[in-house]
């Protein structure tokens, strides 16, 4: 049957008396998710009677102009091919019942055939002629498709949904994060991810609203221009770029107040305080900060190793899971390795340092829990903007401290002894930061 609905727009032979079918292309509407196209049959109007179901099918490819042998190509009578329906509910459903109006054998006007209920689609819209119409009598649009985009320093990842905040598909790739004068590469990269999700969930791009939390893109500047490139890939009709624990503070606490701390490749934290107002902490890059996040453990990881080498500090495992972890052989690939590594790549051994700690290897160990205190101290420093004594919840995102991450035990343990105000929620890996992204989105389309 295909992925379509289809209906005929006929002409009743009003210039030459034969049934005919109109062919313009005009009539054309492509499928998109819960939408359909219109795909004509090739049929006498004379063959298709109201109320009964209309499944899609490829046309005929030749007119049937002899009435005596008219027979209706895809067209099945509700008494007669009862079974044709269950399959067309099942292929989602494109099926139209139909109704006459302007019935006229051969008169002027023709018998056009009215769409008047099309199962499975949640709108409720009507298909009138060739033209799609809201219940409410409305102009033609396309439901709303919203994309919520995570774009971080390790990794990006997309959500399709609707204006509901439902989630109806979901990609992930590698890291998009916004740097100076790369927005056009961030937007390849959730250009890529985006289509992957828009498959999933059967759509085309652009879609109508992508809200976007982006490493890197905390400010006005760096915002506009991943804005204009993600706009000039097509994922979206209107983009709105925001900082990534912004959504990530959608996803913990929706509109309530909280700090949230997020570990990935760098670290930032940011708080919602009671009256509404955002404050943050942190986030200002792996040269001027980042302490506590993936990049900064790295870094530590490789200089407590190349200590241990000239016997400045305790010997350890460390160096040797590190260039396990490299695929290097000695010391000195190592050198050679970090003369170009990246800080994507530095921060990309801070799973093996957690992993380390988790084993009991006590240099890695101790490199974790000075994460947690530098951790801490941001949410030690967002704490004062709210104002009495009551507690406050605190949550975390980020690669670094998903649930059994030894850095999230020791920052629990960190925040118990010096801040009494803040409550850890078990929240780990569950705060959702692109599906925060799809709620925001949401709001977003409700001020259009």
């Amino acid at each position: 049957m295909g992925g379509t609905l289809a209906y005929p727009d006929l002409d009743c032979g009003a210039r030459d008396g034969r049934d005919r079918l109109h062919r313009r292309s005009r009539y054309t509407r492509r499928a998109v998710g819960p939408e359909y196209r219109v795909a004509h049959l090739r049929q006498p109007a004379r063959d298709v009677h109201p109320r009964w179901g209309l499944a899609a099918g490829a046309p005929n490819r030749r007119d049937r102009r002899d009435r005596c042998e008219c027979r209706p190509h895809v067209t099945r009578r509700a008494g007669r091919g009862a079974s044709a329906l269950p399959g067309a509910l099942a292929a989602w459903a494109r099926v139209a019942l139909v109704r006459a109006a302007r019935y006229s054998r051969h008169g002027g006007g023709g018998n056009d055939l009215v769409a008047c209920w099309a199962a499975g689609r949640p709108d409720g819209r009507t298909a009138t002629g060739a033209s799609v119409t809201d219940p409410a009598g409305g102009p033609s649009q396309r439901p709303a498709v919203l994309l919520g985009i995570d774009s971080g320093g390790s990794h990006t990842a997309v959500v399709v949904g609707d204006r509901q905040g439902r989630v109806l598909a979901r990609a992930e790739g590698p890291g998009s994060a916004m740097r100076p004068g790369g927005a056009e590469r961030s937007a390849a990269v959730i250009l890529d991810v985006a289509r992957r999700a828009a498959s999933q969930a059967r759509i085309t791009l652009p879609a109508g609203v992508a809200l976007v939390g982006a490493a890197g893109a905390g400010r006005a500047p760096e915002q506009q221009a991943l804005a204009a490139a993600i706009t000039a890939a097509g994922i979206a009709s209107r983009v709105d770029v925001r900082g990534d624990v912004e959504i990530a503070l959608a996803a913990a606490f929706g509109d309530g107040p909280g700090v949230l701390v997020n570990a990935g490749t760098g670290s930032i934290a940011y708080a919602r305080t009671p009256d509404g107002k955002l404050h943050r902490a942190g986030g200002h890059g792996w040269q001027l900060g980042d302490e506590g996040g993936g990049y900064w453990l790295g870094r530590r990881a490789l200089s407590a190793a190349a200590r241990a080498q000239d016997g400045l500090e305790e010997s350890s495992t460390l160096l040797e899971r590190l260039l396990v972890a490299l695929g290097l052989q000695t010391f000195d690939d190592l050198i050679r390795w970090t003369a170009t590594a990246t800080p994507a790549q530095v921060a990309a051994l801070a799973p093996h340092v957690l992993n380390a700690a988790k084993e009991g290897e006590t240099v890695a160990q101790r490199a974790v829990e000075a994460a947690a205190v530098e951790l801490a101290q941001l949410v030690q420093i967002l704490t004062r903007h709210f104002p009495g004594s009551d507690p406050i919840r605190v949550a975390t995102a980020g690669g670094l401290v998903r649930v059994g991450s030894p850095l999230l035990t020791a920052l629990r343990a960190r925040l118990g002894a010096d801040n009494p105000r803040a409550r850890l929620a078990d929240l780990g890996s569950s705060v959702d930061a692109p599906v925060g992204a799809l709620r925001l989105a949401a709001q977003l389309l409700g001020t259009a």
